[in-house]
């Protein structure tokens, strides 16, 4: 009845590396607004089906996720459904899964965002 999924960011990721493709939906779609989602699937060795920032092409290569949108999302299940294999391994072979660096990354980004939230709250 449905999979369970760990809190815990290493055991997640390492439940998530059970899958070829991950599910990678932010919980609203606008400008500028992007998280973990694509980050965790990489770093599981998964290849992201992502919906959400709508320029997420600005912040990630667009070889590295699936984009999925209102006008697509019936082909990308279609493709995913009928052929997972020969996608998992374009993705494989273009050496984007699993993520290089993914922690290091991901840590920095952190940093980056607590930097900025830092300054925006010493400013006023």
């Amino acid at each position: 009845d449905g999979v369970y999924l760990p809190r815990e960011k290493e055991a997640f990721i390492k439940e998530l590396s059970k899958y070829k493709f991950v599910i990678a939906f932010e919980n609203s779609s606008f400008r500028g607004y992007n998280t973990e989602k694509i980050v965790h699937a990489l770093m599981a060795g998964a290849v992201p089906l992502y919906w959400g920032d709508p320029f997420i092409d600005l912040v990630w290569n667009e070889d590295a996720y699936i984009k999925v949108n209102e006008s697509n999302i019936e082909h990308v299940i279609q493709r995913v459904a009928n052929e997972p294999d020969r996608l998992f391994n374009d993705f494989a072979k273009r050496n984007i899964i699993p993520f290089p660096n993914a922690p290091e990354f991901e840590a920095q980004m952190s940093i980056k965002f607590f930097n900025i939230f830092n300054s925006l709250i010493s400013s006023e």
